[in-house]
């Protein structure tokens, strides 16, 4: 269902967490290509999120 959406995208913003490995591979390895199956002439930006935590203790 979700690919019906992808047809008027004209850039995809894939993100992750970069305080959370899992979170960049699941970009890497699920939603990057499967961007690239349904739309592979659309531009990809992907986002680092949550860059304020890399230096938290708690977080790390």
């Amino acid at each position: 269902m979700r690919p019906l959406s992808y047809s008027l995208t004209d850039v995809f913003l894939v993100m992750f967490s970069v305080v959370s490995p899992a979170s960049l591979m699941n970009a890497k390895c699920k939603w990057i290509p499967e961007v690239r199956h349904h739309c592979p002439d659309v531009p990809i930006v992907v986002v680092g999120t949550k860059m304020d935590l890399r230096e938290d203790q708690e977080t790390i």
